[in-house]
């Protein structure tokens, strides 16, 4: 993997900053209807475009724990719960596949991956070394 330069990681936190507001003013806006919101940042599409199909073996996981730890080795800081991020992103990533929408109700995505996170399958699967 390359390494990226002092000026490049500042580039990309200043990205990820501002992608994070911009979500943060899209959830505002819907909060108007009663709905949490939230909206999937281009880093997460990207990835959704390489992973294989979405299936119950969750072959994908570990693709989608490699890139949140790439994510966290760039921008200095750490998941605190990183199963959770996984599981989260895992149904994201179905929700797009199946749908083609670019968010999710934020209500819906805790309660999938509450489900998701129980299951030993993507226990497994988290714990494997990305190819």
């Amino acid at each position: 993997m390359k390494k990226l330069t002092k000026d490049q990681k500042r580039k990309l936190k200043l990205k990820s900053r501002q992608k994070k507001l911009m979500t943060k003013q899209q959830a505002n806006a819907n909060k108007d209807n009663g709905i949490e919101v939230i909206y999937f940042t281009p880093e997460l599409l990207s990835l959704f475009e390489k992973l294989p199909e979405p299936d119950d073996k969750f072959e994908c996981v570990p693709l989608i724990r490699q890139f949140y730890e790439m994510q966290m080795n760039v921008l200095g800081r750490q998941v605190n719960d990183i199963e959770y991020a996984v599981a989260s992103s895992f149904v994201m990533f179905g929700h797009w596949y199946t749908t083609g929408s670019t968010a999710l109700a934020v209500s819906e995505l805790v309660a999938m991956s509450n489900v998701i996170v129980n299951r030993p399958q993507f226990l497994t699967q988290l714990n494997e070394v990305a190819a």
